[in-house]
């Protein structure tokens, strides 16, 4: 067997076959593809071209690769470079490529039988349920046969499983969507929702893509979830059809054991449901039918559910316009609401019975408020005025977080443990899978289910599992391998951070994708000294910076930042 001399062809062919990428703007990082206001409108599809006569074995792998970003009909494009006895699996995990990275070279030539291999620098991966896992760069090497019958073309008869996607040709070809599940049932907490990020195949239509969503949401919650969420779909449900009844109302048809759920199911289901479609454009309504009849869950009384509807599981559990809390001098201070004098908010730090403030927290929807001091001191109150209770004296306390708030403050120990407090002397360790240390700081999400960590520098999001009564976090994943050096991290939403970190050797404010799908820096004039903190809501992100005036507040308003105090620190916003 005679081995060819060794060729190797870039990817330029491919990017050629697949559509060029341009360079990302500045403000956009490698993460993220495209941003969802640069993608390509639902009228614009790049169609790649099928097999050529004529082509060497080479440029059938780079055309299948190409043919990847297609994924009309199946994939039928890159489908016409297979063999009719290849099998190729493409809805198995998906691999997201550096396309500066791609190295085709041909390993064996004989006759008609040939082996090629790739090797690129894989960046991330999509999951089979649409769950999106973000990796630091890691070269993958991989083999292709190919067959060529006398007379004929060569074609592909053995293929990895799943797709081989660009970042541009992802934003092509999937869509970033939110499914929705139950949080589990806490006392004290009201019911919510847990958002579920899932990248999905492109869909044309409000009908495709309602039936697309719902055949995700009833096959469960994705992998960075399951295990600590619920839903309200019973096993053994199934899809019986989904269609439009006009005006944007979507007609939601289910059968199995979907007809035994109780009222309250079936408004929880609904909440899901409604949720789930909200984010599709012209999605005004939900008609939900169970085992062939119409549901109107207890709440709203009507077939009819409007988008509106149910507006209480919001996972955020926070008004755009939240009042934002923060320290001066020690002192407890908030913007847009008003503090009553006690011994946190009194001028006088050194006043009798005065309490100091380094870091606060607050619980949503609750009045409460967590007061942390770097003497290593954990008291809890409320905003209305009254006593602080000393609930925990230990070193090394800092990053209270209430999260929902039925679970009790949750705050750091030294650079190893996380605390639940609950009451005095009432605290209880969590458990963190893997056991990271270099524990710096602590966020947990307004939904209550998932945990934001900074470990050695680096930004960590988990979940919390839930055994009886013992709470433990697991999960825990590296979400923007990119960023270094991470000193602060906050949650803006359901499924967004900001943290505070170096990108690119800059130390700087940077809004992430819980998922690590996206990246953006928060960068621009206004913000004149080095970022120290960050506090961020749905409407609003707060950073907290040194300068030579001291630290103050500064908000980002889209294009820089706007000084909000003269003084200022660990500002912190209700979560």
């Amino acid at each position: 067997m005679r081995r060819p001399r060794s060729r190797r062809l870039p990817l330029l062919l491919a990017v050629l076959l697949a559509g060029c990428s341009l360079p990302l703007q500045r403000g956009v990082q490698s993460a993220t593809g495209v941003s969802a206001e640069q993608r390509p409108q639902d009228d614009i599809r790049v169609i790649p071209p099928g097999p050529r006569d004529g082509e060497s074995a080479l440029q059938v792998v780079s055309g299948f690769l190409g043919a990847q970003a297609s994924a009309t009909e199946a994939h039928a494009i890159a489908r016409r470079f297979l063999s009719p006895v290849a099998r190729w699996d493409d809805a198995a995990d998906l691999l997201v490529y550096d396309p500066a990275s791609l190295l085709i070279e041909p390993t064996q030539d004989s006759g008609g039988i040939a082996q090629v291999t790739t090797q690129a620098t894989v960046t991330a991966r999509i999951r089979r349920d649409g769950s999106y896992d973000a990796q630091p760069r890691h070269t993958v090497t991989e083999s292709y046969s190919l067959t060529r019958p006398a007379g004929g073309q060569w074609r592909l008869v053995s293929v990895p499983p799943g797709l081989r996607l660009t970042p541009a040709d992802r934003d092509r070809s999937f869509t970033a969507e939110r499914t929705y599940f139950l949080a589990p049932a806490v006392p004290g907490e009201s019911p919510h929702l847990v958002a579920d990020p899932v990248y999905l195949p492109d869909s044309s239509g409000l009908v495709a893509g309602a039936e697309a969503l719902v055949r995700r949401l009833v096959a469960g919650p994705s992998e960075t979830l399951t295990g600590s969420v619920q839903t309200a779909v019973p096993l053994r449900t199934d899809v019986d059809r989904v269609s439009s009844t006009g005006a944007g109302v979507i007609e939601v048809g289910l059968r199995g054991r979907a007809t035994e759920l109780s009222p309250a199911a079936r408004q929880q289901l609904s909440a899901q449901l409604i949720w789930t479609l909200r984010s599709l454009p012209g999605f005004t309504g939900l008609r939900l039918r169970v085992g062939g009849e119409l549901v109107a869950p207890p709440s709203t009384g009507t077939v009819l559910q409007d988008v509106g509807s149910l507006a209480s599981y919001d996972p955020d559990g926070l008004p755009a316009d939240a009042p934002l809390y923060y320290v001066d001098g020690r002192r407890l201070r908030a913007r847009d609401t008003v503090l009553p004098v006690t011994a946190a908010t009194s001028p006088e730090l050194g006043a009798a019975g005065a309490v100091p403030v380094d870091q606060v927290a607050v619980a949503p929807g609750r009045g409460l408020v967590a007061l942390v001091t770097r003497e290593g001191t954990l008291r809890l109150g409320s905003l209305k005025g009254g006593s602080y209770l000393l609930a925990l004296r230990r070193p090394g306390l800092r990053s209270p977080s209430w999260g929902a708030g039925g679970s009790g403050v949750w705050v750091l120990e030294g650079s190893r443990r996380l605390l639940r407090v609950l009451g005095k002397d009432d605290a209880h360790e969590v458990p963190l899978e893997g056991a990271p240390t270099g524990l710096t700081a602590l966020a947990v999400a307004r939904d209550g289910v998932r945990v934001a960590l900074v470990s050695s520098g680096r930004l960590l999001v988990g979940r919390v599992q839930r055994s009886g009564g013992a709470l433990r976090v697991v999960g825990l994943v590296a979400v923007a391998p990119d960023l270094l050096g991470v000193q602060a991290v906050s949650w803006a939403g359901a499924t967004t951070l900001v943290a505070i970190g170096s990108l690119q050797g800059t130390l700087l404010p940077v809004r992430i994708a819980v998922d690590g799908s996206s990246l953006v820096p928060l960068d621009g004039p206004g913000l004149p000294g080095r970022p120290t903190a960050v506090a961020a809501s749905p409407g609003a992100t707060v950073v907290a910076a040194d300068g030579p005036q001291g630290s103050r507040l500064f908000r980002a308003n889209g294009s820089g930042f706007t000084a909000l105090t003269g003084r200022g620190t660990a500002p912190a916003y209700p979560g």
